[in-house]
């Protein structure tokens, strides 16, 4: 157990300097669409996307960045997944779904799947905060789906469970969605009855 836990920090802080390393990449690379603009003075910069837009800075909602309260959906939608279980007999859907396959049994498994992933795997990049955006963890989600039915075939009882998973996945998400307005509190104030 011990031996897993240290392979599982190990790729956590491998992921963790990927992402590091592409954050660094992309703000040093200048993007192509920016154009020289000339400010009052007459000096040439590059234009950014400030410039172009109306002032108003873009809602991260919108965009899909995961925030600390997106983060805490996100754990809180997958554990839900984790724990949901078969109407009747109360078996767990997810009970197969929670680790990747074993190497040693099912070897072909990692010749003919490319991402093998698990749900705890998603459960510990949403707990370490590895998800930059909501569209990468339902990618995640959609590779898990996908494996399943690449390996084990459409029809098969394991392919049905991953659907009746994807099924309340999709639900979870949409209701969970950010709320896109969030209209000012209003007290209306009546002073009908006061005499002087």
């Amino acid at each position: 157990k011990q031996f897993c836990r240290m392979m599982d920090k190990k790729t956590i802080a491998d992921e963790k300097e990927k992402k590091k390393s592409k954050k660094k990449r992309s703000r040093n690379a200048l993007d192509p669409s920016a154009i020289l603009d000339s400010d009052s003075s007459g000096r040439k910069r590059a234009k950014t996307q400030d410039d172009s837009s109306s002032g108003s800075r873009p809602d991260p909602s919108l965009k899909g960045e995961v925030t600390a309260d997106v983060n805490e959906r996100l754990i809180s939608i997958t554990r839900s997944l984790i724990y949901l279980k078969e109407k009747g007999s109360g078996r767990k859907l997810s009970e197969i779904f929670l680790e990747k396959p074993c190497p040693t049994t099912y070897p072909d498994y990692y010749q003919l799947i490319e991402k093998p992933i698990g749900m705890n795997d998603i459960l510990r990049k949403c707990r370490a905060k590895l998800y930059s955006t909501v569209a990468e963890f339902r990618d995640e989600w959609n590779t898990l789906f996908n494996n399943c039915v690449t390996y084990n075939g459409k029809g098969t009882w394991i392919t049905n469970d991953a659907d009746v998973l994807k099924a309340e996945l999709n639900r979870l998400m949409d209701k969970n969605k950010e709320v896109k307005s969030k209209l000012p509190l209003r007290i209306k104030l009546s002073l009908k009855g006061k005499k002087k």
